[in-house]
């Protein structure tokens, strides 16, 4: 998925591990409630 308003920063761990963070996403926007959108919308197409 392709979007302009969302960065994803991975760390470079090579062995996903339990409770691991291996990366986040930065997400953008004009309002909080748009920005909030686009992170669920960016959480749920993860998910699938």
């Amino acid at each position: 998925m392709a979007e302009p308003k969302a960065k994803l920063h991975l760390y470079g761990k090579s062995e996903p591990r339990r409770a691991r963070k291996m990366g986040h996403f930065t997400v953008t926007g004009r309002t909080m409630r748009k920005t909030l959108e686009l992170a669920r919308k960016l959480k749920t197409a993860l998910n699938d």
